[in-house]
Protein backbone atom coordinates (compact mmCIF):
# COMPACT_ATOMS: atom_id res chain seq x y z
CA UNK A 1 0.00 0.00 0.00
CA UNK A 2 1.08 3.56 -1.06
CA UNK A 3 0.53 6.68 0.86
CA UNK A 4 0.03 9.88 -1.14
CA UNK A 5 -0.76 12.61 0.31
CA UNK A 6 -0.38 16.40 -0.06
CA UNK A 7 0.64 18.59 2.47
CA UNK A 8 -1.03 21.70 2.30
CA UNK A 9 -0.86 23.02 6.19
CA UNK A 10 -1.94 20.11 8.15
CA UNK A 11 0.69 17.84 9.20
CA UNK A 12 0.20 14.07 8.00
CA UNK A 13 2.22 11.68 9.68
CA UNK A 14 3.31 8.53 7.65
CA UNK A 15 2.88 4.64 8.35
CA UNK A 16 6.16 2.75 9.77
CA UNK A 17 6.79 0.22 7.08
CA UNK A 18 5.07 1.59 3.90
CA UNK A 19 5.84 3.52 0.92
CA UNK A 20 5.04 7.45 1.09
CA UNK A 21 5.07 9.55 -1.99
CA UNK A 22 5.08 13.30 -1.86
CA UNK A 23 6.10 16.14 -3.47
CA UNK A 24 8.21 19.13 -1.82
CA UNK A 25 7.97 22.79 -3.05
CA UNK A 26 10.29 25.63 -1.38
CA UNK A 27 10.55 29.42 -2.03
CA UNK A 28 13.85 30.92 -2.72
CA UNK A 29 14.57 34.28 -2.45
CA UNK A 30 14.97 37.21 -4.86
CA UNK A 31 16.11 40.67 -5.21
CA UNK A 32 15.23 42.86 -8.42
CA UNK A 33 15.36 46.78 -9.24
CA UNK A 34 12.92 49.07 -10.51
CA UNK A 35 14.11 51.54 -12.61
CA UNK A 36 13.49 53.72 -14.83
CA UNK A 37 14.76 53.92 -18.75
CA UNK A 38 13.78 56.46 -21.85
CA UNK A 39 10.33 57.21 -20.09
CA UNK A 40 9.19 53.26 -19.24
CA UNK A 41 9.58 51.92 -16.01
CA UNK A 42 11.01 48.72 -15.97
CA UNK A 43 11.46 45.71 -13.16
CA UNK A 44 15.29 43.86 -13.57
CA UNK A 45 14.77 40.70 -12.20
CA UNK A 46 17.58 39.29 -10.14
CA UNK A 47 18.31 35.31 -9.70
CA UNK A 48 16.53 33.45 -6.35
CA UNK A 49 18.88 32.24 -4.85
CA UNK A 50 19.65 31.57 -0.87
CA UNK A 51 22.01 34.53 -0.80
CA UNK A 52 19.95 37.10 -3.34
CA UNK A 53 22.14 39.47 -4.98
CA UNK A 54 20.61 42.79 -6.91
CA UNK A 55 20.97 42.87 -10.38
CA UNK A 56 23.24 44.79 -12.63
CA UNK A 57 21.05 48.52 -13.70
CA UNK A 58 21.31 48.84 -17.40
CA UNK A 59 23.38 51.82 -17.94
CA UNK A 60 20.91 53.83 -19.17
CA UNK A 61 18.55 53.86 -16.43
CA UNK A 62 17.70 55.35 -13.35
CA UNK A 63 17.35 52.90 -9.81
CA UNK A 64 13.84 54.15 -8.89
CA UNK A 65 14.10 51.54 -5.93
CA UNK A 66 15.00 47.82 -4.65
CA UNK A 67 12.45 44.82 -4.00
CA UNK A 68 13.35 42.48 -2.09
Amino acid sequence: MTNTESITGVQKISTPNESWIGSIEYYLPRKDRLVIEDGNLHVVRGIPSTAPELPHKPINAMQLGTID
